[in-house]
């Protein structure tokens, strides 16, 4: 109310309303017009002044004035609209007005730089005269005659600077002079300073229309200046100056448009557009947005803009009107450059850069994203158009979409970034241009990538190696124990990564090979570009993982005792389960390869492997050097080596026993054996010559070589084949090579030849033990000797043992076989039968020989149900015939 008593206050200086109505309802409403007018105390003064139905009745009477003056102020608008309508018609024109003195004052700054330019060229050309004055005042001097061509003496800066200026002061004249006169090419006359008004108004379009006119014309030919019509009316001299200021403008005009495309190229540079309204520039704000989630692209805004034209003031197609092709190519990639660069970086100093995971993911997003929309945006920009379809119809956001599901398939894949759908061809220094570009982009994610993911590589990672170990190779004799690949061959870098950074690093690499493969769609192939970067930094990831897990089963092994725990795993005969009874790196073993598997198939990728194979080819030899490092590990520490001295093992083994026995220490017998010592006989002369292992230790070796040969083998070859998606010949013979009895030179056949010849040498001195050596008196009241019945004994024993630590594997009874025809073997060599048994004479005596030894041969059978192999009986038969038993 107090509002409007103000209003009514103003009524007579503008209408409105009658004034008598005014001034009545401003009497009413004088004590609410004071502006120090206090609501809550007057409203408090009121009700203690008057009653409840005396306020009711002033209420009803300050709505009822509330309402009149509501309407006076109505009535008031209405009647002052048309006079706003006029003022803002009058401001409307002013702004016109103001406008066209706009333009007369850039043309008066003009006339005005042109006027500066002027006086600077009138001071040269004083200096000038004011050296020739005093030439030619000394050469006067001298007597000599004035020199006229004084520019020579001149500097080479001065002289071009000279020269111009009076170029420019005579191209003026002759503007002046042919101002008028008319004829056909008048107009290039003028195209400098026109040109240089259209570039003070941004008026770009027009400014590259004049340019491509004057450089249409052809200025050599007398015909194309329009000269003919005008030689009988024009003096030679006038021609010939006519044709002169026409090449001179011309020439400024070439030197403006290089402006123009130094212009245009800092425009590109700095990601500027030019305003299609008046061919004014304007930031490109825009831009910025494509590379935010969720936001248009330029795919999007070309498929908006259709074939309406709206590309056609963009400096690119300035520059390419202008016959500057190339250039405009590599101003354009080099601003889009620095808007992903500043993209990336927002990402990588954001708060996103203590997450490695969500940071790497975005900026996956961003790079790739940038990458497409840069793309599309080139092909609309560069691609000759054959049809009236322009690339950039499919819609690029979908791809980027995380939870999106992946677009295009195999045989939608295209293999350049110049193919799609733009129904037209891109010149190929064009596609070069993008193609090293697009490449510069993924390689400089690619170090973000491994800075993030892959710390501690420095790029400096294992390439792909063919290399094995070749263990029957000669190693320095001082070398403990055999290599394992990262011992032979130490790495620069090391790189080690927790279990849930391999987890991420898995994520980040599947998202960054899904946006490749989403790409691909778009006809951009950058899967070989990525392989190609990641190759050194995962082949270094992997090794890292191939590295420590040789350090731990090397830390096991220093530290192993060979005691053995039973350990539950698959067997690889039949579908039940066999307890192996596995010493402490045995079981470290089946852990450090599961884990090994488990962190490989986290980081390995079909899509990526079929870039590149040598990721594959890295892992099965990596896979394989550790398998029979680790066996021939155990070779080595059973000291089961197949050393001979003269070509025989047994003259080895007794040279050593009888020099040990004799008090030699291992040194000393290893200088005495005279040859080159190296580890490997070194450790089994060690072992002869110290402590032997137990029949336990020796099964738990046996345990480990035949769970690793013949279970943990096979599942890692059928893992990496199901990750592979194809067979693994490699390592499907590795298998069948380490598992192989007959192999003489494989680790488990080494193993077990071991326990067989130390059992068989133990049983062998135990029958030299207990033998009277003369079968030829009877001492023994059974049927068979007691040496023998002990022997079958330890043989039923040692079956046993095996068969429990085994885990009823037919390798257990195998060995007990084995120790049986290899004493067999031991007692029929040569000139022993006769030194141990004698000559046996008396049929008893010849019976119980021929029954020591039957119960011997047919061991199999009684203990295993087996049948005697056919040479243990040929065996006992030449033994019998030697002592002359068989008689």
């Amino acid at each position: 109310d107090r509002m409007a008593s103000e209003a009514w206050r103003e009524a007579p200086l503008g209408g409105g309303g009658p004034p008598g109505d005014n001034d009545d309802l401003l009497a009413k409403l004088g004590p609410f017009c004071d502006s120090n007018f206090d609501a809550r105390a007057y409203t408090k003064a009121h009700y203690k002044r008057h009653s409840d139905t005396q306020a009711k009745q002033f209420c009803e009477s300050l709505l009822e004035q509330r309402s009149a003056a509501s309407l006076s102020t109505q009535r008031r608008v209405f009647k002052n609209y048309p006079k706003f309508i006029e003022s803002a018609d009058d401001l409307r024109a002013m702004e016109n007005d103001l406008v066209q003195l706009r333009r007369v004052l850039g043309k008066s700054e003009f006339v005005l730089s042109s006027l500066e330019a002027a006086a600077s060229k009138l001071a040269k050309l004083d200096v000038f005269e004011a050296r020739l004055n005093e030439n030619k005042a000394a050469r006067q001097a001298r007597g000599e005659r004035p020199e006229l061509a004084i520019v020579a003496r001149v500097s080479g800066e001065e002289r071009a600077g000279l020269w111009a200026s009076l170029e420019a002061s005579r191209f003026k004249r002759s503007q002046a002079v042919l101002s008028s006169q008319q004829f056909a090419l008048k107009w290039v006359l003028e195209a400098p300073n026109r040109l240089g008004l259209l570039l003070h108004f941004d008026s770009f379009d027009r400014a590259v229309q004049l340019v491509r006119e004057v450089r249409s014309c052809d200025l050599s030919q007398h015909r194309a200046g329009g000269f003919e019509e005008d030689v009988a009316t024009v003096s030679g001299y006038m021609l010939e100056e006519r044709r002169w200021a026409l090449h001179f403008a011309a020439r400024e005009v070439e030197l403006k448009a290089t402006e123009l495309v130094d212009l245009f190229v800092k425009m590109l540079e700095n990601n500027q557009r030019v305003s299609s309204r008046h061919g004014g520039s304007a930031t490109a704000g825009a831009a910025t947005n494509m590379f935010r989630r969720r936001s248009g692209s330029v795919g999007e805004s070309i498929k908006r803009q259709g074939n309406s034209g709206k590309l056609a003031n963009h400096p690119v197609r300035f520059l390419q009107q202008l016959g500057k092709q190339d250039i405009a190519c590599r101003a354009f990639l080099r601003g889009k450059q620095y808007l992903l660069k500043t993209a990336t970086d927002e990402v990588i100093y954001g708060p996103l850069a203590t997450d490695p995971e969500q940071c790497t993911l975005e900026l996956a997003q961003v790079v790739f994203k940038g990458i497409l929309d840069t793309t599309l945006e080139f092909r609309a920009l560069f691609v000759q158009v054959t049809e009236a379809k322009v690339a950039g119809d499919l819609d690029a956001s979908i791809l980027f979409a995380r939870d999106g599901a992946a677009v295009g398939g195999d045989g939608q894949r295209a293999s350049t970034l110049g193919s799609g759908r733009a129904g037209g061809v891109m010149p190929d220094a064009q596609l070069s241009c993008l193609m090293v570009w697009t490449r510069e982009q993924v390689a400089r994610f690619i170090v973000n990538f491994v800075r993030f993911l892959i710390p501690g590589c420095l790029g400096l990672g294992a390439e792909s190696r063919a290399r094995r170990l070749h263990l029957h190779s000669e190693q320095h004799s001082d070398m403990p124990n055999v290599p394992f690949e990262a011992e032979e061959h130490p790495q620069v870098t090391f790189v080690h990564l927790a279990n849930d950074e391999w987890k991420v690093l898995g994520n980040c690499l599947r998202w960054t090979l899904l946006l490749c493969r989403r790409l691909e769609k778009y006809g951009i192939t950058l899967s070989y570009i990525v392989a190609r970067e990641l190759k050194s930094p995962l082949h270094a990831a992997l090794d890292s993982i191939f590295v420590q897990v040789e350090k731990s089963i090397r830390s096991e092994l220093n530290n192993e005792v060979w005691r053995t725990e039973q350990l539950c795993v698959e067997s690889g005969e039949a579908t039940q389960q066999s307890v192996l009874s596995l010493t402490a790196s045995g079981q470290k073993m089946y852990e450090l390869v599961h884990d090994m598997i488990r962190k490989v198939k986290r980081v390995y990728s079909t899509y990526y492997s079929t870039a590149t194979s040598s990721l594959e080819s890295n892992i099965v030899d990596r896979v394989e050097s550790i398998f029979k490092a680790y066996l021939f590990n155990l070779v080595h520490a059973a000291g089961a080596w197949p050393v001979t001295l003269e070509g025989s093992r047994e003259r080895f083994e007794e040279f050593v026993k009888s020099r040990a026995r004799r008090g030699d220490n291992v040194n000393e017998v290893c200088e005495k054996l005279g040859q080159d010592i190296g580890f490997k006989e070194r450790r089994v002369v060690a072992v002869l010559a110290g402590a032997q292992l137990s029949n336990s230790q020796l099964l738990g070796m046996i345990a480990d070589a035949l769970f690793v040969s013949t279970d943990l083998v096979v599942r890692v070859r059928d893992n990496l084949e199901k990750l592979f998606k194809r067979e693994l010949p490699q390592l499907g013979e590795i298998a069948t090579s380490l598992a192989d009895l007959d192999n003489e030179d494989g680790p488990l056949r080494l193993v077990c030849d071991a326990y067989v010849t130390r059992n068989s040498d133990r049983l062998l001195e135990d029958v030299l033990q207990w033998s009277q050596l003369d079968y030829s008196s009877q001492t023994e009241t059974g049927p068979v000797s007691s040496n023998f019945a002990r022997a079958a004994d330890d043989l039923a024993e040692l079956k046993n043992t095996a068969l429990q630590l085994l885990g009823n594997h037919s390798c257990a009874l195998d060995l007990v076989v084995s120790i049986t025809e290899q004493l067999l073997a031991k007692l029929s060599g040569e000139g022993v039968p006769s030194a141990i048994f004698g000559p046996v004479e008396g049929e008893e005596n010849r019976q119980r020989l021929t029954a020591d030894l039957h119960m011997l041969v047919n061991i199999p059978q009684t203990l295993m149900d087996r049948e005697p192999h056919p040479g243990a009986i040929e065996v006992v038969q030449e033994i019998l015939r030697l002592t002359g038993a068989a008689d």
